[in-house]
């Protein structure tokens, strides 16, 4: 096995296709591991998963283990944030996904799980520093929890707490909310928990991207604050979500362990168009 890179392969390789030449890239993410071809003969990583090496056309590069178990693990050396280029925003694609250039590569950025990724970062920083934003709700809210989800919420009472709410029980199967996670903005905040402990509720039996109680609960709330797919984006919107995402320990996965971005070399781009050979002066 080639040893971990210097610099952070993921800086120039992007999440590749789901076909059955990328297969091994999907099954190293269903086992939290970030898999990369690199060329055996010359140590190029390469761009996209190939049968032979685009830089000396050594056959059979071979795919390399650069992560750990549990949240993907950062590779020595990765770059810092001052040496990431903040990505320029051209635009939004069927109220879905944001396309951007960081001056060498087309991106197309899901706006969806980016900004997840971004809030789940945000929260669990927070949350270490206990620090987490809430807003107050006046007066409380009183809702009736449903049977299945009272288990859940006393599972989860102090995770809740850690994470923004402030919620007691308050008998007869009701609950007492005082106060919501301020990223959760205007939505109505009953519904909101509700769907929160059903999501929890729901993925137990599921392999998630990340591990514990604790991150699970932040991930399904980052999930449930962050921009719809279908939503209209301004150009100061995207262009946040696009800087912020490159500044996350792992851009390119979101805490459910769907891509967050595709990079599109400019050496493809040149192929497409038949322009082998060229080069902008």
């Amino acid at each position: 096995m080639v040893s971990a890179p210097t610099t952070d392969p993921r800086a120039a390789f992007p999440v590749p296709v789901p076909d059955a030449d990328t297969q091994p890239f999907w099954d190293g993410v269903a086992r939290r591991e970030l898999l990369v071809q690199r060329c055996a003969h010359c140590g190029a990583w390469l761009w996209q998963p190939r049968p032979v090496c685009s830089r000396c056309q050594a056959p059979d590069p071979v795919w390399t283990r650069v992560s750990g178990a549990g949240r993907v693990a950062e590779p020595a050396g990765t770059r810092s944030v001052a040496e990431t280029p903040t990505p320029i925003v051209l635009g939004q694609h069927r109220l879905t996904y944001i396309v951007a250039t960081d001056g060498n590569e087309l991106l197309l950025i899901d706006q969806h799980t980016a900004h997840e990724r971004v809030r789940f970062e945000q929260l669990l920083e927070q949350a270490e520093r206990h620090a987490v934003e809430s807003q107050g709700l006046l007066p409380p809210l009183v809702l009736q929890v449903p049977p299945d989800l009272r288990p859940v919420l006393d599972a989860h009472a102090a995770a809740l707490g850690e994470l923004g709410y402030e919620v007691e029980a308050f008998g007869g199967g009701s609950a007492r909310v005082r106060a919501t996670p301020a990223m959760l903005g205007a939505r109505d905040p009953g519904p909101a928990l509700e769907r929160l402990l059903r999501d929890l509720k729901e993925g137990e039996a599921t392999d998630w991207q990340v591990k514990g109680t604790h991150d699970r609960l932040a991930a399904t709330l980052a999930c449930h604050s962050a921009v719809r797919s279908g939503q209209a984006l301004n150009a100061e919107s995207m262009a946040a979500i696009a800087r912020d995402l490159f500044r996350t320990a792992h851009p390119t996965l979101c805490p459910h362990g769907r891509p967050t971005v595709v990079r599109i070399p400019r050496h493809e781009l040149t192929r497409w168009f038949g322009r082998t050979g060229w080069r902008r002066q």
